[in-house]
């Protein structure tokens, strides 16, 4: 397989591998799966209102709504996760088989399922880890 040929079948990582290692700030999946780090980049941002603050902000908000969910119904939280790592075993499955945009959505879907995932694990990890 040529370079050509694997980069017009892979576009969508390569894309992905690409711009994940751009930027230095650390990114939002970076942010949501580690507490410490929200919360110290959330202080700073508190009077701040560059577009990295509001992915800060937007990881602080889901992970706090996580975190209540969790509170709420453990049982529940913890069948959540099961039934998404299912559906994204599903969705790996199908990206195999799909061709152009098809693959390209399906990639996008896995990658926010993917985050989706992690953070919902990084909540338990936080909420089971002594303070």
């Amino acid at each position: 397989m040529t370079l050509t040929q694997f980069l017009k079948r892979n576009s969508f990582w390569v894309f992905f591998l690409v711009t994940a290692c751009y930027s230095n700030e650390p990114g939002y999946l970076e942010l949501i799966t580690h507490p410490y780090l929200l919360e110290k980049k959330y202080k700073e941002c508190l009077y701040n209102t560059s577009s990295e603050c509001d992915i800060v902000r937007k990881a602080a908000f889901d992970f706090n709504t996580l975190y209540r969910e969790r509170d709420e119904n453990q049982e529940e939280f913890g069948m959540k996760i099961i039934h998404a790592q299912f559906d994204l075993v599903k969705k790996a499955k199908e990206l195999v088989l799909a061709k152009g945009e098809a693959k390209i959505q399906l990639g996008k879907e896995y990658q926010e399922d993917y985050q989706k995932i992690q953070a919902m694990l990084a909540v338990i990890k936080q909420s089971d880890s002594p303070q």
